[in-house]
């Protein structure tokens, strides 16, 4: 069995890190407090803050030119804004500026809970619950959204 090896090459300072990408040489982490997104040099200097739109922000990724985040609705670590909805969406965001250029819901206003771009595909993990008795059932689904037939 091979052996890994951990390694700590900066200290976060991202209060609740939910959702990590990779993009070139830059660090995207999504922090759920504040529902921004820091984008990190591999020495772990902050090169710049996004503010999104997003609120419970629970994932994210980078693709076809975009950031794409996992907004969850109402949030409870942060004051409310007057974008906030209240509502279950993947928010489509301008790279360079930062501007939030579209949105679309989630099926059945379902929490996401991870989010990722594939080759021109936004695949999502979904979860919805629904009350049975005094039960409640939790019931992921793997969706895949074509991106091409979506419009912004």
């Amino acid at each position: 069995m091979d052996h890994l090896k951990l390694e700590i090459p900066f200290k976060s300072f991202v209060r609740m890190p939910n959702g990590l990408q990779w993009y070139k040489d830059e660090l995207y982490v999504m922090d759920q407090f504040t529902d921004d997104v820091f984008v990190i040099s591999d020495k772990g200097n902050v090169l710049k803050i996004i503010n999104t739109q997003t609120e419970n922000g629970s994932g994210i990724t980078i693709g076809g030119g975009f950031l794409w985040t996992a907004s969850n609705g109402q949030t409870r670590a942060r004051p409310f804004r007057d974008h906030d909805d209240h509502s279950s969406k993947v928010i489509k965001i301008d790279l360079n500026t930062g501007e939030s250029l579209d949105c679309f819901p989630t099926p059945q206003a379902s929490g996401i809970h991870g989010i990722e771009w594939d080759e021109g595909n936004l695949w999502i993990t979904a979860n919805s619950f629904k009350k049975d008795v005094n039960k409640w059932i939790f019931k992921y689904t793997v969706i895949k959204y074509l991106t091409d037939n979506v419009h912004f």
